[in-house]
């Protein structure tokens, strides 16, 4: 009778009126607020964005919410009249133009209003005072050359205000051009038929239809030096003298140049080469021990002056500073003019009369490598299987020997397999091929040591994985309601998803015509309802969601047990609290057989979900005291 009494007390608190409050009597809590917009309630988490009147129990206190939502308001009463030249500024926002505006004014912990502002604005055309310029024959504003006398007006328009404004200046012009330049000519200047061989100024005038143009030109002669003083001159690794370029073979001659000065006029200078110390010695010294012969490069000088490239070999130990045929041992670099005499030290090798055999009987995987006598630069590769026999040309060094040499091979090559796997999964997907599991997409490969009777090639596997997430989405919506009233259900997604629904009722699918296939359900029934949500993702990904919409049952259908489980739907664990302490908790699944059987000793326990499958189950909770209580859940993995 107590728990009667109890109940009838909480639906009495659940009709009364908002009063902006929050009171708290024994195990039960009321909350009276009023928002603009949604809330959100710390009991439940739950976000609400209209009118309502929640009741939430734990095990210990019954919660209780009353809830008043508003929005905007228009505030009709009073209007905002607002007057200015070119603008005007209210609220944060600046007005260019005359006519009727709507504004909100926010006020923090209060709702926004929406109120009228009239504007009427004076749109001035301030006047910029006349101002007077000069100039002589023309007069240049801005871009514009002006050429008569005269008043001239621009309107310029300000960027932020939006009003013109008037600029005007007053061009007096003298209508007389003077022009002074100066001519600095060297030794002479030509004007009309007259040559000009001292300073003077010459005035020339002229007229155009407007203005009269006075020309001062004045002319300087300058006068070049002639010094016939011959200078010795030793040069580097060439001489360049009045533009010309002289080299070794300019030895003992003497050059004139004409050389600028700074009035433009030349002054004719000569100079008489010397010499060159542009010799270079350098001794070159075999930094590793020649195999059988050295080759350098050197340059001679041919009979008629000029030099020729030509190489020298040696195949005999010691000091050299000339070719075999007797030519010195230099290098002349004809564009730096220079000599550079060479002196070698050379230590040669004998080349052992002797074969070198390389045979190569091997089985290879796409490519062998092989380095032939030795030498990293000698490297070849085979992609298909050879049989040959290659023999080098001239001798060859490895260390301190030299000899010619001979190779057999004999290779075989193998190819590798690839075996490709292309997926679109949703979620996660397992490869077999090296049992890993992907929740993202991606490009792997791996090798397999698979290997078919004489080859010597792994197999690759290779993976160009594509995964799609399961659309996000919950049903919202009050599902605890009275027999004969309509539980609203909604489906709540990210619209990025594009999901398509399907509703289904006791695992019952529901036509498109009573909401089926829409984002929300309402549900009018008078016993438990079993409801699952089924979205499919625009890639085809699936995810469900279920609910039991409960009706409250009448005073005297009352479990004698207080039982509250939670989370539901849940995924790994779910929690059972009871007023009473709990003996045992047993759960079924939907066909009736017993999954779970455990003993309890306590008000609280926790279920470990985690060998169940997704789905429906029906969980028994019974007391200490014989008290029994059932409640269905449903697994969402």
């Amino acid at each position: 009778m107590m728990k009667k009494v109890f109940l009838s007390l909480l639906w009495a608190i659940a009709c009364m009126p908002a009063a902006f409050s929050q009171t708290k009597a024994g195990d039960l809590v009321v909350t009276d607020t009023s928002v603009c917009g949604s809330f959100t309630w710390d009991i439940n988490n739950v976000t609400y964005t209209r009118d309502t009147t929640v009741v939430y129990t734990t095990a210990s206190t019954t919660y209780v919410l009353h809830l008043s939502t508003g929005g905007a308001t228009y505030d009709t009463a009073v209007a905002y009249d607002l007057t200015g030249y070119c603008y005007a500024n209210w609220n944060n926002k600046r007005y260019v133009a005359n006519g009727t505006y709507f504004d909100t004014i926010h006020v923090a912990g209060s709702c926004d209003t929406i109120v009228k502002v009239n504007v009427n604005l004076t749109i001035a055309h301030p006047d910029t005072t006349l101002s007077t310029v000069y100039g002589d024959c023309s007069y240049l504003w801005d871009d514009e050359v002006i050429t008569e006398a005269g008043i001239y007006t621009r309107s310029l328009t300000t960027v932020e205000e939006g009003c013109d404004s008037v600029v005007a200046i007053n061009v007096i012009l003298s209508g007389v051009l003077n022009i002074d330049t100066t001519i600095v000519a060297c030794e002479s200047f030509i004007s009309g038929e007259d040559t000009i061989t001292s300073d003077t100024t010459l005035v020339v005038h002229g007229t155009t239809a407007t203005c009269a143009i006075n020309t001062s030109l004045h002319i300087v002669i300058a006068h070049g030096v002639s010094d016939t003083t011959v200078v010795d001159t030793i040069g580097g690794c060439k001489i360049v003298w009045g533009g010309v370029t002289y080299g070794y073979t300019s030895v003992g001659n003497t050059y004139y140049a004409n050389i600028g000065t700074v009035n433009g006029c030349d002054s004719v200078v000569g100079i008489h080469i010397v010499a060159f110390d542009s010799i270079e010695h350098e001794t070159i010294v075999s930094e590793n021990e020649r195999c059988g012969s050295y080759s350098l490069a050197y340059s001679a000088l041919k009979p008629n002056g000029t030099y020729e490239n030509r190489t020298a070999t040696f195949t005999v130990d010691g000091t050299y500073n000339n070719a075999p045929n007797g030519d010195t041992l230099m290098k002349y670099d004809r564009y730096a003019y220079c000599r550079s005499y060479k002196t070698l030290v050379l230590n040669v090798i004998e080349i052992e009369d002797r074969v070198r055999d390389y045979t190569v009987d091997t089985m290879v995987c796409d490519k062998y490598t092989f380095s032939f006598n030795d030498f990293e630069g000698n490297l070849m590769y085979f992609y298909e299987s050879v049989d040959t026999v290659l023999r080098s040309s001239g001798a060859h060094q490895n260390l301190n020997s030299c000899y010619d040499s001979l190779a057999h091979f004999i290779v075989v090559v193998n190819h590798k397999h690839y075996n490709d796997t292309i997926a679109k999964v949703c979620e996660s997907f397992t490869w077999e091929a090296n049992g890993v599991t992907y929740t993202s997409s991606t490009v792997d490969s791996v090798r397999l040591s698979i290997r078919t009777v004489g080859e010597n090639c792994d197999s690759i596997c290779r993976l160009r994985l594509t995964i799609n997430k399961n659309p996000d989405v919950h049903i919202e919506g009050d599902w605890h309601v009275n027999p004969g009233e309509t539980a609203h259900l909604k489906a709540v997604y990210k619209t990025s998803d594009h999901p398509t629904f399907q509703w289904y009722k006791n695992e019952v699918a529901i036509p498109a015509s009573q909401g089926g296939k829409a984002d929300s359900l309402n549900v009018t029934e008078s016993t438990n309802t079993d409801i699952r949500l089924e979205s499919t993702s625009n890639k085809g990904c699936v995810t469900n969601n279920w609910i039991t919409v409960t009706f409250h049952v009448g005073i005297d259908e009352v479990e004698n047990l207080q039982v509250n489980i939670y989370p539901n739907p849940a995924s790994r664990f779910i929690n059972i609290e009871s007023a009473d302490a709990i003996s045992q908790v047993i759960v079924y699944n939907i066909i009736g057989q017993q999954v779970i059987a455990r003993t309890v000793d306590a008000n609280a326990t926790q279920l470990d979900l985690g060998n169940l499958a997704t789905g429906t189950y029906t969980m028994a909770i019974l007391s200490a005291n014989g008290d029994r209580a059932t409640r269905k859940f449903i697994v969402n993995k």
